[in-house]
């Protein structure tokens, strides 16, 4: 790399890390955060953990800084719900200072993100060049969504990189003749952090078979690569999951002595196996398994059952004016249409269209990334069937980056492919910038920008409760008497100075404070699992006042406003 590249590159690394700093400081802890905080750093610190919906590897990664810091833990007994527990009571449990704890875990995502910001350069400098590599780093640094996703306490982005990461390793087995060995070890502790960190790193499965056969791999060379790789995936999920050696189901986790028959007992097992299976003889085989036989991990197993059990179930999503629990196959196509700018769109139809005059020699190696794209977005869209938001597909982020860096190839064919780079490259940077710091709640030009997101999805996509914060500011320098309020987080109000009555679904006039995803009905937060389109119907007809970053609106309304409903 020349120096220039070099000096282009260090920027572009400064860039992001000053932008995720920056727009991370005022945001609230989201929905799940306090989760995964808690099951770390009581794994790391005490040895014991909890089920919270996923494998252990991010709050692992989140717990890292805290165990250089002083933390109070409660005692086992007073944890009525762990999940519960952590998202309303731990961060202000004792002497803990929820901002602090919140600012220090998020830390290592950016970190983290930076790593596979470096992968992206590296696997798009290896297809089509360097400039190509920095082209793509530039992509990755003001994505939104990359933006959005490095700055907070989540499984998405973490098991995206690290499925990234596994197949670049994995191309390399396939496309090259030297370093086999070496990049299949490479490739199975990637997959093994994968696998560690989100149920969906499965999807690796398949992809680890069928892409070989581009290279024209035999099935022999194929099965013994993915055999190791297996091998040392399931390896590493052993020894990261070491202190967790317990049947998958165990009565005796300190978690679940408080409310454990409500929560962990045999007649709740028995209820969840009829789900499963009405054969009495298969209950009973899966029962002694589940309660009798050992496992390392047995928490972060137990995630992978229960999302079997989420996607039976299905999950509440606001889309498109309406509420499904398993999703449309249109989903994620109409999502990245409104949730990716524009010019990055476009960016990626070009390179499509001029695929053959700017492509990699082997036609094998577009190939393999196109179908990693293709692939994801099928069985998010026809597999798997529940509409979580982009935060999930964030392989095919990264996929895609590399995917079109090869459009620079175009500045040196014509002047007018120059100036659409240029002119596309400019509108990607200040889409990017302006969006700034509410990179969580972007929304592009073809439904009016941010403003306007909510009519169209919610909850992942655009609230995860971030704006707290900000509010406690904006009332600070801006006082509002007699407040109602309706936030669709768990962060406390009081924390944050704010003094408040609850606003409920019968219509009234005064300050109201609300939330995105509750305005448009949905409810789940709170524990109903069935959201409520008719709940705030009649205050969906009247302009706020104020936004607070997209996510919290603020209404004045008279006692003639509401008479005239």
């Amino acid at each position: 790399m020349k120096t220039s590249q070099k000096v282009v590159f260090v920027l572009f690394i400064s860039l992001f890390l000053v932008l995720c700093i920056a727009s991370m400081r005022n945001n609230s802890y989201t929905d799940s955060e306090p989760i995964y905080i808690f099951q770390g750093y009581s794994y790391l610190a005490k040895g014991e953990t909890f089920q919270s919906g996923h494998p252990i590897m991010t709050g692992l990664i989140s717990a890292l800084p805290l165990m250089f810091t002083k933390i109070d833990f409660p005692p086992f007994e007073d944890v009525y719900h762990a999940q519960r527990y952590a998202r309303n009571e731990f961060l202000y449990y004792g002497s803990n200072d929820p901002d602090r704890i919140v600012f220090l875990s998020r830390l290592p995502f950016v970190i983290l993100s930076i790593i596979f910001a470096i992968y992206v350069f590296k696997w798009a400098s290896d297809l089509y060049g360097i400039n190509a590599g920095l082209f793509a780093l530039l992509i990755y640094v003001l994505s939104p969504d990359i933006l959005a996703n490095s700055t907070l306490v989540m499984t998405d982005l973490p098991v995206a990189g690290f499925m990234f990461i596994c197949l670049y390793y994995y191309w390399k087995v396939n496309s090259r003749d030297e370093g086999l060995f070496r990049n299949t070890i490479f490739s199975g502790i990637f997959f093994g952090f994968a696998i560690t960190t989100k149920s969906t790193a499965i999807f690796l499965l398949p992809l680890l078979i069928i892409l070989p056969f581009f290279f024209k791999k035999d099935f022999r060379f194929i099965l013994r690569r993915f055999l190791l790789i297996l091998l040392i995936g399931i390896s590493v999920f052993a020894l990261i999951n070491i202190r967790d050696i317990a049947p998958i189901y165990n009565n005796n986790n300190k978690f679940y002595q408080s409310g454990s028959q409500e929560f962990r007992s045999d007649e709740r097992l028995d209820s969840l196996l009829t789900m499963v299976t009405k054969n009495e003889n298969l209950q009973d085989i899966i029962k002694y398994t589940l309660t009798k036989i050992p496992f390392p991990g047995s928490n972060s197993i137990q995630s992978y059952l229960v999302q079997v059990l989420h996607s039976q179930i299905g999950h509440p999503q606001y889309f498109l004016g309406e509420y499904n629990y398993h999703g449309v196959w249109y989903y994620y196509l109409i999502v990245y249409l409104i949730k990716t700018p524009i010019a990055l769109i476009l960016f990626f139809i070009a390179s499509l269209i001029f695929f053959n005059k700017i492509r990699n020699r082997n036609l094998s190696n577009e190939l393999y990334v196109l179908s990693i794209i293709a692939s994801i977005l099928f069985i998010v869209s026809f597999i798997m069937k529940l509409n979580l938001g982009l935060r999930h597909t964030l392989i095919v982020h990264l996929a895609g980056f590399v995917f079109l860096s090869k459009i620079i190839k175009l500045v040196k064919l014509n002047i007018l492919y120059k100036v659409f780079i240029v002119l596309m490259g400019a509108w990607y940077v200040v889409a990017s910038l302006m969006i700034f710091p509410y990179y969580i709640s972007y929304f592009n030009e073809f439904v009016g920008g941010p403003n306007n997101g909510h009519k169209y999805l919610v909850d992942t996509s655009l609230d995860l409760g971030q704006d707290l914060k900000r509010l406690g500011i904006y009332l600070e320098e801006n006082p509002i008497a007699n407040i109602k309020l309706k936030y669709a987080g768990f962060e406390k109000p009081s924390y944050r100075g704010i003094t408040y009555e609850n606003l409920t679904c019968e219509p009234t006039s005064g300050n109201l404070i609300i939330s995105a995803s509750a305005l448009e009905g949905v409810l789940y937060h709170e524990g109903k699992n069935v959201p409520d389109l008719e709940c705030y119907k009649w205050l969906r007809g009247f302009e706020p006042v104020h936004k607070i970053g997209y996510s919290i609106f603020i209404y004045n309304l008279s006692k003639e406003d509401i008479e005239s409903l």
